[in-house]
């Protein structure tokens, strides 16, 4: 019923129970069911095949899952290994009850041992009969075959003996278990061998009195699975050579002591299991290779490449062997379980460089380090935490500890299971080594072990156990042996509340003794046996740190956090505050039986979040009960959240304290009142649950009812997935007959009117398509080909006129500094401009202009004497505007498309398909189609956002009829309107709470701004809406968050990355930023003001915004108006001089804050030290900013996630910066701006992205290999050889950008160069820049074999010696490439680009060098698109083999000399089209007149 779910009409369905009288049978119609119910018919052999095992054995889960393989039960599932897969098998069939589980592991988690309820495999019996799928007999009678009555099975299992007779009867036999099976005949097993040539599997188990495999086994050429466990066998032919399917070889305590060379070469070879050590030269590179246990180390460590080990045990380990074998462990990523036996008496350096071998081994669980013969002694053990930290089983068996080893594992956080056998200074004098003294006094400290379940210790001479209060929390069971010289049981140990059994075995009389005498009092003796040698106690009742008794229900982990206070209070001030310590006592008692308080708090912010999504729908539906509702359930997940703060920052606080030993006892005497902190946040859970009461019975009381929810549902990630093309805006429909109107407008100077600089404006209500056109307009050739100088800029609602022109000038005047720039006043940019514009035919487009003072305070810079044709246009939504703007020009209003255009755009957005390819419709919706494309009234931003949604909604004529009938069209009369009822239809619709979440937070940014998809998915990540998903990184969930949304249509494409193919930038249109400044005002999610006035603070009506947007300037009262600010985003947010304490005043109150970018900050030198109290900071933004020195406090943030200080002036982080543990990304300047110096670099695995940081000692100690984009700068030949190791071990690399600071850089890039390999393959973009010295490069490397999935490449200032061509040409997938050669004597002078070069290449930028000549062969960079030559003084002419690019939309050159300018102006003219023509040649833009084809024919204007 479990599996069937709670259904009516799977539960009516049941069984004739009149029919059934017996219960057996009435048991066995419920098996037969059950056994029906089976989701397959694999299944069902799986379930069957228990049959064949002894009656109430104990089955090895390993083993059965084995036999399933073998026999062809399990299916190959993508990116799933066929034992994970069998693993889901075994959890299906204990689900449905039909198996039941005998034993659990502890160090994985899944089943171990498995068993069959007699009734239950009696059924399995006669079922696996009936079908003729198995026979299972316990003793083989002459009268009874198992192939009577025509059933000739193929499988059979033996649970008495063997007989000969099994010939005659099963000669097509494909399975043969024999368990136990006691040879009579040893000649039965050669017959066996000799004539059962179809056995896929054969199980010889407990077969005794054998000594050797018949070499007639080669004959079985289908065997699968070897079973020879518990025999006398010793001897394995050569000829098992032959068994080229073999997977499983499991030879467990029997006799084998090798195996020849032969058995190492069968391909299929999964798994080997012997008993004794195993003796090979050679292990083969199979990939199917899983498991091998026990093998001699030996040679084969050496030559095995092999990297699919999942579980691995090594025997007779030297020193010897050490290196060697360290590096084969760094490969094995895949490993879950490794043991090793060292053979070497000084194992110190061996058992380090183990440990020290893990890195990425994340799947690594369980580790056995054991002694041979030799007892090795272990000096010092390695800090195994930091290599090994999701170990949950460790073993250290017979090891000489010289130091206490608990110091280093009661770090390992994941620990549930610790076996230590330690030897005693005794054991070394019977081996006649007396030097060695091992460690006498164990201590185990508070918060050690935190998760630790099972504790076994042996030996050793340890006379004293410290375990210290909060120690080992959770232990169970703990096992103490053969420990003569401990003295007593520690007093710790009483705390542990989880603690079931503390068993002794073998340990001293005094001991012994004393628990029966004196600690009798707090411990029960529930078992003593052979005089003391075993003995078995119980705490009577466990007690706190005030040595009172708790009550009986098990704290959370609350309770412990005031047993520390108290404890601490006991010690400090016993002696004055006594009825204070009494009240804490008070406390205890009172509060021990509250649930678990975190985890509640999370179990309700899960249902909360529901609720709000369920309730989103309704609430906007005008349903004046829900929105009560749903907003008080929003406090109650404010203050959850707020509480879940105060836990986590006394969880820092206390954890600072610990650092010295008199802080917290100094602290405690002075201020006793703090120890109120934890009741505060005790009783404040029990406030939250009231509420939560009150709320559900308003539910009840006044009959709230949420509608269901209207969302797609399911993982975004499963909604995503199909084809949609990112198009640019000028590609949607519609505006043909628009754009011709303009055009005639702006190209068209017959007359002296339209001689002058005019003013074209388009005027349209938002969401028309304005810019649509704009766009279509700035972007076409004819017009490109018209005006010499093009700007297109945008202007908004909220602006600044100086900002504007400053936009411009950086755009259209090539060699201004940024700096000049950004110092000049608005009355020097705006004389600079027009005196750069005079004279010039120029196109300037100011979008979405919103005043009319705007264009009168911008139009003085652009002049209007020159009668050359000059225009500007302008987009308005106010006529107005327009009309001031040029009062002789008449403004273009744009008019509402059509019903035909209307529905070619919905369709064009509903059903995408690749550009140039008409998108279809499904007839059964056409006309579902037209009506909602008419109900839009022609409105184009309304369309696009429609055609997002059912474009999600698939093509169902139910969802496209629910769409019309969703919307009050009728009510809907204004335009804008329908639009925010469409987008309200969209942003219900997206498939969780937390990409609506991601959607409202665009509304946080500036209006029409570029918004840079890194920084916003760091953002996102950052505020916690990025859910963590099995096997990826957060940041490529985020990137399919994104990815829906602009499948939705609800954010606009604005660039995507020629590198990888994603979107790089993306822009939300006016009408929907609007719209989610609304929303996310209505919701409380985000607050958003470009003004923040005194008399207008967001607390308004009982409003408390956790999230605030500041576009104009900041104010002194913000911590006044938002006490419990979570966001804090001031783009642009300019600090006057006299109001620098602001910022003071921000990280001093401020304590809550996740997010901080204060991006265009400037006048403010350093960030106060106060940031070390907003310990909940996850994202910190320093971009653009006058910042230069971060204080060393910033290491109190442990949650820190990004630091973006790009741009700003921060050169050097302090150490404690490297330590937070939780660091995602740290950009700091970039390649020509001030870098990021530090010494070490942790090797954090959260650690992706670092950019740009000095090279240093940093390189050779760190061994993080997470790294995703890293940029390394001022590396010098002393780095080289440390660098090119770094490299090799960074497989995740994506981008990676280095700068070298030598003068002569051929060896430097040719090691790093070389330092990649085929494991390599995410690195797209690699960047290489010379330092001042101009780096020599005298012959690349081939780039082509170590990089071949670059697609972006960038050499900035060196001198090449050599054409780099030959090496680079051959980079099949590089799309975009540029190269900056610096001139000098000696470099080379003719570059060829060779025919089938290149064969991707789309953009290609060149700058300097001497190059004389360029030869451009014909098929050469057949995809080039755009071509850009710079500062060429050499270059005589244009290759001629450009003419025959067909794809060459642009050729740029800027500053050539200018002969070369002349040449192409005169000669050049007939074949190129000068389309740009400014600053006399400086800068010129061609195309050509009409491509020609390979034979010289010119190409027809279709191609």
């Amino acid at each position: 019923m479990f599996k069937k779910g709670p259904y009516v009409t799977a539960w009516m369905e049941s069984i004739d129970w009149e029919a059934i009288k017996q219960h057996e049978t009435t048991c066995f119609d419920i098996l037969a069911l059950s056994y029906d119910d089976l989701p397959s018919d694999n299944l069902r052999s799986c379930f069957l095949y228990l049959a064949s095992f002894p009656e109430d054995s104990i089955i090895s889960a390993t083993k059965l899952i084995r036999l399933w393989i073998a026999e062809g039960f399990v299916q190959q599932k993508r990116n799933r290994i066929l034992e994970q897969t069998a693993r889901t098998y075994l959890d299906e069939l204990v689900q449905r009850c039909m198996v039941q589980v005998a034993e659990i592991s502890l160090a994985h988690g899944w089943v171990n041992r498995v068993r069959i309820h007699d009734v239950l495999r009696e059924w399995c019996i006669a079922e696996a009969r009936k079908e003729e799928f198995l026979y299972v007999f316990d003793k083989l009678e002459n009268n009874d075959s198992p192939s009577v009555d025509g059933m000739p099975f193929r499988r059979v299992a033996l649970l008495d003996k063997m007989d000969d007779r099994l010939l005659a009867n099963f000669l097509k036999l494909r399975t043969l278990l024999a368990f136990g099976g006691g040879v009579v005949n040893p000649t039965s097993i050669t017959m066996y061998f000799s004539h059962l040539c179809f056995v896929k599997v054969l199980d010889l188990q407990g077969t005794k009195n054998l000594k050797e495999i018949p070499k007639d086994i080669k004959k079985m050429i289908h065997l699968r699975y070897l079973g020879l466990r518990d025999t006398d066998f010793k001897i394995i032919p050569s000829s098992i050579g032959e068994l080229q399917y073999l997977q499983t070889l499991d030879a467990r305590r029997s006799k084998i002591e090798q195996l020849p060379i032969t058995f190492w070469k069968i391909p299929t070879l999964r798994n080997v299991h012997t008993f004794l050590p195993m003796r090979t030269s050679i292990i083969s590179n199979f990939k199917t290779l899983h498991v091998v246990k026990w093998i001699e180390a030996g040679e084969w460590i050496e030559t095995c490449n092999a990297t699919n080990f999942h579980k691995l045990a090594i025997v007779e380990i030297l020193e010897v062997h050490r290196s060697s074998l360290s590096r084969f462990l760094k490969n094995q990523y895949k490993l879950v379980s490794l043991s090793v036996i060292i053979s070497d008496q000084n194992g110190t350096r061996i058992v380090t460089d183990i440990m020290e071998s893990f890195s990425n081994h994340h799947q690594l669980r369980s580790l056995c380090l054991r002694s041979g013969i030799f007892k090795t002694v272990i000096e010092h053990l390695p800090r195994i935490c930091e290599f090994l930290p999701t170990l949950t089983k460790l073993k250290l068996w017979c090891l000489w500890f010289m130091e206490d080893p608990m110091e280093q594992l009661e770090r390992l956080p994941n620990l549930l299971h610790l076996h230590i056998r330690a030897l005693s200074d005794e054991i070394g004098r019977r081996l006649g080594d007396s030097s060695v003294k091992s460690f006498k006094t164990m201590t185990c400290t508070a918060g050690g072990f935190p998760n630790l379940q099972s504790f076994e210790f042996w030996g050793s001479d340890v006379e004293e156990w410290k375990v210290e209060i909060s120690a080992m929390p959770k232990l169970t069971y703990l096992y103490i042996n053969y420990m003569k010289k401990l003295r007593s049981i520690p007093d710790g140990l009483l705390h542990i509340t989880s603690l079931n059994e503390l068993m002794f075995n073998l340990m001293s009389s005094e001991f012994v003794d004393r628990i029966r005498e004196g600690d009798g009092v707090s411990w029960n003796i529930i078992r003593d046996e052979d005089e003391g040698k075993h003995m078995t106690i119980v705490p009577i009742r466990p007690i706190d740190s005030t040595n009172n008794v708790l009550p009986g229900c098990l704290p959370g982990s609350q309770i412990l956090q005031l047993q520390r206070v108290s404890k601490l209070m006991a010690a400090a001030v016993v002696s004055t505050f006594t009825k204070f310590g009494d009240l804490i006592v008070q406390e205890a008692n009172f509060l021990g039986g509250f649930p678990d308080g975190a985890a509640w708090l999370n179990r309700e912010l899960q249902w909360i979040q529901s609720f709000l999504t369920d309730a989103n729908s309704r609430r906007r539906k005008g349903d004046e009960r829900t929105k009560t509702l749903t907003r008080q359930i929003r406090d109650v997940a404010y203050e959850i959240e707020d509480l879940t703060d105060i836990i986590r920052s006394m969880s820092h606080e206390s954890r600072y304290q610990r650092r010295c030993f008199l802080v917290p006892i100094l602290r405690y005497a002075l201020h006793p009142l703090e120890c109120l902190s934890v009741h505060r946040v005790l009783v404040s859970i029990q406030r939250i649950e009231k509420k939560i009461r009150d709320i559900s019975n308003s539910i009840q009381t006044y009959g709230v009812k949420l509608a269901e929810s209207s969302s797609s549902g399911g993982d975004v990630e499963e909604n995503i997935g199909v084809y949609r093309h990112y198009e640019a805006d000028e590609d949607v429909v519609g505006f043909d007959n628009d754009k011709k109107e303009l055009l005639r407008r702006l190209l068209v100077a017959e007359e002296i009117n339209q001689r002058r600089r005019s003013v074209i404006s388009i005027v349209g209500m938002g969401g028309i398509g304005k810019t649509t056109l704009a766009r279509k307009l700035f972007n076409d050739s004819e017009v490109k080909r018209h005006f010499q100088v093009l700007c297109w800029v945008t202007v908004s609602q909220s602006y600044s006129a100086a900002d504007i022109l400053k936009t411009i000038a950086k755009k259209i005047m090539v060699g201004i500094e940024k700096e000049q720039l950004r110092n000049m006043e608005y009355e020097e940019v705006r004389e600079e401009l027009a005196k750069h514009l005079a004279g010039k035919r120029y196109l300037i487009v100011l979008d979405d202009v919103w005043e009319t003072r705007a264009w009168a305070r911008m139009k003085d810079a652009f002049p209007h004497c020159s009668q050359n044709g000059s225009r500007v246009v302008l987009t308005s939504r106010n006529i107005d505007v327009a009309r001031s703007a040029d009062p002789l020009s008449v403004p273009y209003e744009l008019p509402l498309l059509d019903e035909e255009d209307s529905w070619k755009l919905l369709r064009k957005k509903a059903f995408p398909s690749p550009k140039g390819i008409e998108p279809s419709c499904p007839k059964q919706l056409e006309d579902i189609g037209r009506r909602l494309a008419k109900k839009c009234g022609g409105l184009a931003l309304a369309l696009v956002m429609l055609g997002g949604l059912v474009f999600k909604k698939g093509p169902s004529v139910a969802a496209w009829m629910e769409l019309v009938e969703s919307i009050d069209w009728e009510a809907a009369k204004e335009h804008e309107t329908t639009c925010f009822d469409i987008l309200a239809l969209s942003y219900d619709d997206l498939p969780s709470h937390n990409l609506r979440s991601c959607f409202l937070y665009l509304a946080s940014f500036p209006e029409d701004s570029e918004i840079s998809v890194s920084i916003l998915i760091n953002l996102w990540i950052a505020e916690g809406f990025v859910e963590q998903k099995h096997n990826r990184i957060l940041e490529q969930t985020a990137r399919t968050y994104l990815d829906e949304l602009v499948q939705r249509c609800m954010v606009q494409v604005t660039k995507k990355s020629i590198v990888h193919g994603w979107v790089n930038r993306v822009g939300i249109h006016d009408v929907l930023r609007e719209w989610c400044i609304a929303e996310a005002r209505r919701e409380e999610f985000l607050y958003v003001s470009n003004k923040l006035e005194n008399n207008d603070s967001p607390c308004v009506d009982g409003m408390s915004f956790r999230r605030v947007a500041l576009l104009d300037k900041m104010d002194d009262q913000l911590h006044v108006h938002f006490p419990k600010l979570r966001t804090l985003m001031a783009f642009g947010g300019g600090v006057d001089i006299a109001n620098r304490t602001r910022i003071t005043m921000y990280f001093s109150h401020l304590h809550l804050l996740r997010v901080l970018d204060l991006e265009g900050v400037r006048q403010v030198r350093e960030i106060p030290k106060d940031i070390k109290n907003m310990i909940h900071l996850r994202y910190l933004g320093l971009r653009d900013t006058d910042f230069k020195i971060i204080p060393s406090s910033i290491g109190e943030l442990q949650y820190l996630q990004t630091l973006d200080s790009r741009r700003s002036a921060i050169e050097q982080l302090p150490r404690t910066f490297w330590k937070i543990p939780t660091l995602r990304n740290v950009y700091g300047g970039r390649e020509f701006t001030p870098i990021i110096r530090t010494s070490r670099i942790p090797n954090c695995k959260a650690l992706h992205v670092v950019k740009w940081i000095e090279a240093g000692e940093w390189i050779a100690t760190c061994n993080a290999t997470n790294f995703h984009k890293l940029a390394i700068a001022e590396i010098l030949e002393v780095h080289r050889n440390a660098l090119s190791q770094f490299l090799k071990s960074q497989y995740k690399l994506v981008s990676l950008g280095l700068h070298i600071f030598e003068d002569n850089g051929t060896r430097i890039v040719t090691d790093i160069i070389e330092s990649f390999s085929s494991h390599h393959d995410q690195l797209r973009s690699l960047r290489l820049i010379s330092g001042k010295y101009k780096t020599v490069i005298g012959h690349l490397p081939r780039i082509c074999e170590f990089l071949p999935n670059l697609t972006k490449l960038v050499f900035v200032e060196f001198k090449f010696l050599e054409d780099p061509m030959e090496q680079l040409e051959r980079l099949r997938n590089l799309l975009h490439l540029r190269i900056s050669a610096s001139s000098d004597v000696g470099t080379f002078k003719i570059m060829t680009c060779t025919a089938g070069g290149f064969p991707n290449l789309q953009s290609f930028e060149f700058w300097g060098s001497d190059v004389e000549e360029w030869k451009v062969e014909i098929f050469a960079m057949p995809k080039l698109t755009n071509l850009s030559i710079n500062y060429m003084d050499m270059l005589r002419n244009i290759p001629d083999g450009l003419l025959h690019i067909t794809s060459l939309s642009e050729l740029i050159f800027i500053c050539m000399p200018s002969e070369f300018v002349d040449r192409i102006r005169e000669g050049d003219g007939v074949r190129w089209n000068i389309i740009r023509d400014r600053n006399e040649g400086k800068f010129m833009s061609i195309v050509p007149i009409q491509p020609i084809d390979s034979t010289n024919n010119v190409l027809p204007d279709s191609l």
